[in-house]
């Protein structure tokens, strides 16, 4: 795949995480891989296309109308690209601890490193702010 094929390629993600999720037979290896840190809504040892899937889903289901928007990126070498995104919506509930009510707004980072096999997305390293999003929901306190 060509650095412009990996970057359309990019934008489908981004599209998936924006609730098209259509999209994941054409863009998610069937052997998809996640690297993060364990958080609440995110099962431990996520792998695989349906997996994600539930992730997705899961995720948008705790913020309503979550829209990913890139902030950095695509930075593409070969078949490996990375890219820095703000995810904004509306928190609902599902996240323990949380104080806020449903329909407050809420926004937080982060970047996404992941590596095409075959034209697909095989391989995904996360990072992103949930320290900032707990804050946001009151489900710690920054005191």
């Amino acid at each position: 795949m060509d650095a412009q094929g990996t970057a359309e390629l990019w934008d489908r993600w981004i599209e998936l995480w924006n609730g098209d999720l259509s999209l994941a037979e054409r863009i998610i290896h069937p052997d998809f891989v996640v690297h993060r840190v364990p958080a609440p809504h995110v099962p431990e040892g996520l792998g695989g296309r349906e997996a994600l899937l539930e992730w997705v889903k899961a995720t948008r289901s705790i913020i309503d109308d979550l829209r990913f928007t890139v902030e950095v990126g695509p930075i593409v070498d070969g078949e490996m690209v990375a890219g820095r995104w703000i995810a904004e919506g509306a928190y609902q509930s599902g996240i323990p601890g949380s104080t806020v009510p449903a329909g407050t707004k809420v926004a937080f980072h982060g970047n996404d490193i992941w590596r095409a096999e075959a034209g697909l997305i095989r391989e995904y390293w996360l990072s992103d702010d949930l320290f900032d999003l707990a804050l946001q929901i009151g489900a710690i306190s920054a005191g």
